[in-house]
């Protein structure tokens, strides 16, 4: 899975957030967070204010195969 499917699915599983809640959460813009969600293609620093916004640790989101 990628970074971003792994990420809405952390999301689907906690239920308490949505997708423009995060957004809001890590400071990212809402047409730019549905961008991130469907394309996956994140920066470093959009990745790291994500990981910090659901207070998880980057190695979360990453497949390790």
């Amino acid at each position: 899975m990628s970074i971003s499917e792994n990420v809405r699915a952390f999301i689907r599983e906690k239920k308490y957030i949505n997708i423009t809640q995060l957004g809001e959460m890590a400071g990212i813009k809402k047409e730019r967070i549905h961008y991130l969600m469907n394309a996956g293609e994140f920066n470093a620093d959009e990745f790291m204010n994500i990981c910090y916004a659901l207070g998880e640790k980057p190695e979360a989101f990453i497949d390790h195969e």
